[in-house]
């Protein structure tokens, strides 16, 4: 037993018969009944009381004894007055007692944070200067040399070929593409011949070759870390390593080491696309995270047994060793316009019967239609009827808005965007494209619309914004959100995962911190860009001349109206995502009144 004794006048120890007398007293008034007191002894005082002469003092104490019992039985055992007051169990993480020695301060990520320990004792026995940091961008001591490239541009190649598919197609999944990429990177040079990444010979750390003019880009500082990154990636593969190496959240991040890798990535990627062609695949859609191709079957079966050999096939190539695709969906049918507007049967292990089919629709191009406007299942669903029904609804918002205020009542002419929807869908399909033309043609005649007015055409809605390498923290997937199109990302509020095994909601906060990063990176770089001459389209070198050599004029690389387009587009997200913080952000970029326009609109006046 432990007790504590607080005294602010300082007198010496008590007695012991003291010592319960005062315990028994402070029961009592304490109402303590079901507290027995009187089997308790104080016999030796000297070790079992401790003399303080402030209640602060007398709170560590009391803490150290309680932090000693490590059970929460054994406490209110103990101290009987603890069943008086509520008492909340929390679970441990039983995965913890897998690992026999303490975590210390690992970050949230503990593998992650491992891989940087890992490379960061590589770089240091090749004599390589660290550059730690948090934020993407790697800390090389003093002014830190500003990117000439942008993250959201660092985004994944993807290929479309639209059209209708009528065998069953297939979805592969690719995996570890950039592993396989950094490890395969000396066999992609020399394909190449030599010059795609001159300074992975080697003998030259610095990239020297025979031709003295060999340029010197942002990548080739990097040669040296990227080969010491490479060798500790062949030693310790592992999955978490594919998102590890593109994402800028590992302390070692180098926007220059990720763009080498993109570059090389694209290659292995072309590689790869041009290989399942010559095995006879017809590539419907491809990116670094998947592809899908049309199998050429009718039946399931041998549409399978088809892939399982085109596997087979790529999974021999030296080229692709790391690489491994995985079949993920199979469609009898596919109307596929890109990865965000497609419809199809999909395809199940039980045999459909033609009464049964149903058709999964995803298109995004109508994602800004009102809920009136539906694209009908059936096309010969009395279309006049439906743009009879389009036109009233119209007519009826027209009056509504201008009842309010006529000078701000909105164009809406979802009549003409219906149109060009249906009609750029149906078209998909060759087959029936001399109707589909004919169809449109006096559809557009019907609202007054000429065949071949500019306004006819067909445009996608809203722009396409990529925030690229996004990584799970579930499955470690990785792949490019595209903000502006994606319909799962425009009508949901939580963005998560789409691998279907796993679905973990991705983390809201990190996704406006790395868009907010971009809009002060563009800023940056918009005010620090070069002049260029609008003839030569050389960049100004000599600060006092006014033009260039060849007589021509200079202007800025990027125009105001550019920039601040990009900033629209930020600021569209940020509303609609509610995103507080970047919403404030670019509307005092875009706020005509701000004293950033102003200053910006003299100094490149």
């Amino acid at each position: 037993m432990s007790a504590v004794v607080v005294n602010p006048y300082g007198d010496k120890e008590l007695l012991p018969s003291a010592l319960e007398r005062q315990f028994r007293d402070g029961c009592q008034e304490l109402s303590l009944e079901s507290l027995s007191w009187d089997g308790i002894v104080f016999q030796d005082s000297s070790k079992t009381v401790d003399y303080v002469d402030h209640v602060e003092a007398a709170e560590k104490i009391i803490q150290k004894v309680i932090s000693e019992y490590s059970h929460r039985i054994v406490i209110r055992e103990s101290i009987k007055a603890l069943d008086d007051f509520p008492c909340v169990r929390i679970p441990f993480n039983g995965d913890d007692n897998s690992y026999q020695v303490p975590l210390g301060n690992f970050g949230l990520d503990w593998l992650a944070f491992t891989v940087d320990i890992f490379l960061s004792r590589a770089l240091r026995d090749q004599q390589q200067v660290l550059w730690v940091s948090d934020n993407g961008v790697p800390d090389l001591g003093g002014l830190n040399n500003e990117e000439t490239f942008f993250a959201d541009e660092v985004q994944q190649t993807s290929l479309v070929y639209p059209g209708a598919y009528r065998k069953v197609s297939a979805e592969l999944k690719i995996h570890h593409l950039a592993v396989n990429a950094l490890l395969k990177s000396n066999l992609v040079s020399e394909m190449e011949g030599g010059d795609f990444l001159g300074f992975e010979q080697d003998g030259n750390s610095r990239g020297s070759s025979s031709n003295v003019n060999a340029s010197f880009d942002k990548t080739t500082g990097c040669a040296q870390a990227f080969r010491v990154l490479k060798q500790l990636i062949h030693s310790c593969l592992t999955d978490r390593l594919s998102w590890w190496l593109c994402s800028p959240c590992w302390k070692l991040h180098d926007p220059a080491i990720h763009l080498m890798l993109h570059k090389i990535m694209q290659k292995v990627f072309a590689l790869l696309f041009t290989d399942l062609r010559r095995l006879g695949a017809t590539i419907i859609f491809a990116d670094f995270s998947k592809i899908v191709i049309d199998t050429g079957k009718f039946d399931l079966s041998a549409a399978k047994a088809y892939c399982d050999s085109l596997l087979t096939a790529v999974g021999n190539s030296d080229i692709f060793e790391w690489i491994s695709l995985e079949p993920v969906h199979y469609w009898h049918s596919l109307l596929f316009m890109d990865q965000y507007n497609y419809a199809g049967i999909r395809a199940t292990d039980d045999e459909i019967s033609p009464d049964e089919v149903t058709i999964e629709p995803k298109w995004s191009v109508a994602r800004l239609f009102p809920e009136y406007i539906q694209i009908p299942s059936n096309f010969y669903n009395m279309l006049h009827t439906k743009i009879n029904d389009i036109m009233t609804h119209m007519k009826e918002m027209d009056v509504s808005d201008a009842s309010r205020d006529s000078s701000q009542a909105p164009k809406r002419d979802y009549t003409l965007k219906f149109i060009q929807t249906i009609c750029a869908v149906l078209a998909l399909d060759q087959s029936v494209e001399h109707d589909v033309l004919l169809m449109r043609k006096n559809l557009l005649k019907y609202i007054n619309v000429r065949e071949y007015a500019a306004e006819a055409e067909f445009l996608d809605p809203g722009p396409s914004f990529i925030l690229p390498n996004v990584a799970c923290s579930n499955c470690d997937a990785y792949r490019d959100l595209d903000i502006g199109r994606d319909p799962a990302l425009l009508t949901e509020k939580e963005w998560s995962c789409v691998d279907s095994q796993c679905g973990k909601i991705y983390d809201r906060e990190q996704m406006e911190n790395s868009l907010l990063q971009m809009v002060r990176q563009r800023e940056r770089m918009y005010h620090m860009q070069d002049l260029v001459c609008i003839r030569c389209n050389q960049v100004k070198a000599a600060h006092l001349t006014e033009q260039c050599e060849c007589s021509g004029s200079f202007r800025c690389k990027e125009s105001g109206s550019e920039f601040l387009k990009r900033m629209e587009i930020f600021l569209d997200i940020a509303k609609r995502q509610k995103f507080k913080l970047l919403e404030e952000c670019t509307s005092w970029i875009l706020d005509p009144t701000g004293s950033w326009q102003t200053n910006t609109g003299r100094h490149h006046s």
